[in-house]
């Protein structure tokens, strides 16, 4: 394990929109910790070296191990409007960096030496954008807030131009790579390209209908990119101007960011929380990422094997070679409310609003066949260890059993007087559990059909409902704010725990004891732990009894959960409880580590929010279903760890 500064967590981020099957989406790295302002990432073209900017100045990382270089320090004795970094930039050969400040104050660096070389009071607005010239003898700053372009001497501090654009302030800066041109994106729309040595306009390329908010020369030289607030990128003919027949549309939001891969065959563009991956020669899209956060800037690394994208409180870093296999399951024309894999792992059980239950393959996705019956919703369906039955629960208030080698519905178990919203059968599959609307969990004979025991205790809907893995008790969870567990055999009541926030899902997990989630809160129950309260995660002032039973109900935080402004209706713990899955409305799917309490991974691929999940037996692959009828299965990739 590395430990690197600040913390890193290797990530996985799955394409959205349609997937095909043994498709793979790149890993991510993230960094946390930087609370500078955006758009101040920067990749040395010579040297494999990301400068980020934080509150004490800018700090390096090699752009291979991500390990820390050094941090380039802001002096305690400068004047505050030189401390408050807003951009940055990195000399071609790594040998200088540069930032500029929110007041319009430039900083230069010597990498090497880490000394501060000059503090200038440059431009009288904030910097929006700054650029070292190919050959590093020039530092090109621009302001958001007038009509100049500086250009700076780096070794002496000298100002050696200032270029008057004329035109409303100049949002972005680009040099070619044969440094004869500096091309400057405006909030007016357009584009100008300047004679890099004399600083006289050469042309001015319209088009745009929006601010030209990004700018990027191919490594040929013989394209710009541009990235605009009319949500398109444009491509242009750096020597002559005229505009390229190919306008790259689809993105939903102002593109912030272009970057050409260093091959120059890829042209990566960010929009609002996607980033999406050109052709640059056709045009054609080859795949769209999805954070979870506003993105910023875009940058390749030195071996295009990496792409490093900035976000408001975040730097990810992903790995374009390495992912997850997506495996989809196509079929289901409404919410796929629940999932269940069969205890050898090799199909994939899932309830539908759609009215149907269906079998799949877990190997190919494959449809296997389709449980029909319910006359309303399934809301959830759960397999017998042995695999040969199926129990569901649905919106019509039946719980049926089914045959699941033949498809055949066995028998319906009638009761409920409200939609049954959970079913689980005991280890031994002779006994299933129901509970929903009407506020009682019911026992069930399954040989029979029979109803054993009526449990009565939940004041609302009870949304989850699992037995012990010996089979000896039932735990379940509603949004009454309760968790509650049971005697399997006669019934009786156990202990009764109120976290104080509603529950969406509980379960047991073999090696850590039972879970209980809800909303952006996570508890597990670790057995052996004694103590009679703990303060419920995120709120702190209030208690959750723990009566009968020793052990203690430990939160496990979503990580910036509020952030994400998500809230989770999925929950998963994996067989060895040191993971949980949790699936939000904003149609992402967060894997956190239950000893550390911090994210692991993030998923996506969904244009909906998450509404089920369920690992396998062994723990390689998460299955996910999404409210508008999608479901897809994850093979997580063996390279997925924690970085400390």
């Amino acid at each position: 394990m590395m430990r690197l500064r600040p913390l890193l967590y290797l990530a996985v981020w799955i394409l959205a929109g349609v997937v095909s099957a043994q498709q793979y989406a790149p890993a991510a790295i993230i960094f946390h910790g930087h609370k500078g302002y955006s758009g101040g990432a920067a990749f040395s073209d010579g040297r494999n070296m990301l400068a980020l900017i934080g509150r004490e100045g800018i700090w390096l990382y090699d752009g291979d191990s991500f390990e820390t270089i050094k941090l380039l320090k802001i002096p305690e004795n400068l004047a505050p409007p030189f401390k408050n970094i807003v951009a940055a930039a990195l000399s071609a050969d790594g040998t200088l960096a540069a930032g500029g400040s929110f007041y319009g104050a430039v900083l230069i660096w010597d990498v090497e030496s880490g000394r501060l070389l000059h503090a200038l009071g440059g431009s009288t607005g904030r910097v929006s954008a700054a650029a070292f010239s190919m050959d590093g003898k020039t530092l090109a700053v621009s302001s958001d807030y007038n009509n100049k372009i500086e250009l700076w001497d780096p070794l002496t501090g000298q100002l050696k131009k200032t270029i008057d654009a004329k035109i409303s302030g100049d949002k972005s800066l680009a040099y070619s790579p044969d440094g004869r041109t500096l091309a400057s994106g405006s909030w007016n729309d357009a584009i100008q390209l300047w004679d890099a040595e004399t600083g006289d306009l050469k042309k001015t390329l319209t088009g745009h209908t929006g601010t030209v908010s990004c700018l990027a020369y191919s490594p040929d030289g013989r394209t710009l990119a541009s990235g605009s607030w009319d949500y398109t990128v444009r491509l242009w003919d750096a020597e002559t101007g005229e505009p390229r027949s190919t306008v790259l549309e689809g993105h939903l939001e102002i593109v912030e960011s272009v970057a050409y891969s260093p091959d120059g065959k890829i042209l990566a563009a960010g929009a609002g929380r996607a980033v999406r991956l050109w052709n640059a020669e056709t045009g054609q899209l080859k795949k769209t990422l999805v954070g979870t956060m506003r993105l910023e800037k875009v940058l390749f690394s030195l071996n295009g094997k990496s792409l490093a994208v900035e976000g408001r409180h975040e730097i990810l870093i992903w790995n374009l070679e390495t992912g997850a296999e997506i495996i989809p399951m196509k079929g289901h024309t409404d919410a796929v409310a629940s999932l269940a894999f069969s205890k050898d792992g090799a199909t994939v059980l899932t309830g539908s609003h759609d009215k149907t239950i269906r079998l799949w393959s877990a190997e190919t996705g494959e449809a296997i066949r389709t449980l029909e019956g319910h006359t309303e919703a399934v809301n959830s369906a759960a397999f017998s260890n042995d695999g040969k039955l199926v129990v569901s629960g649905g919106h019509d208030n039946a719980v049926r059993l089914w045959n699941a080698e033949a498809g055949e519905l066995i028998r319906t178990l009638e009761g409920h007087t409200a939609p049954a919203l959970s079913v689980a059968f005991s280890p031994d599959g002779r006994t299933a559990a129901s509970a929903g609307h009407d506020k009682t969990i019911r026992l069930w004979n399954v040989e029979t059909g029979e109803a054993l025991h009526m449990l009565g205790g939940h004041t609302d809907w009870i949304t989850s409902v699992a037995f012990s893995p010996d089979g000896k008790t039932v735990l379940s969870g509603g949004l009454d704010t309760t968790i509650r567990i049971w005697d399997a055999q006669t019934g009786e009541p156990i202990r009764a725990d109120r976290p104080y926030f509603e529950i969406f899902s509980v379960g047991y997990v073999q090696k850590s004891g039972m879970f209980a989630s809800g909303g952006s809160q996570i508890l597990l129950y670790l057995d052996g732990r004694r103590g009679n309260m703990i303060e419920s995660h995120m709120q702190g002032d209030d208690h959750m009894n723990s009566d009968a039973l020793t052990g203690e109900w430990v939160p496990i935080g979503i990580s910036n959960a509020d952030f994400y402004e998500n809230w989770y209706h999925a929950f998963a713990v994996s067989p060895d409880g040191k993971t949980v899955a949790a699936g939000a409305r904003d149609s992402l799917v967060v894997l956190i580590d239950a000893s550390t309490r911090k994210n692991r991974m993030f998923f996506g691929g969904f244009s909906s929010p998450v509404r089920s999940l369920a690992y396998s037996p062994d723990g390689t692959r998460l299955a996910g279903g999404a409210k508008d009828g999608s479901a897809m299965i994850w093979r997580l990739p063996t390279t997925a760890q924690e970085i400390e």
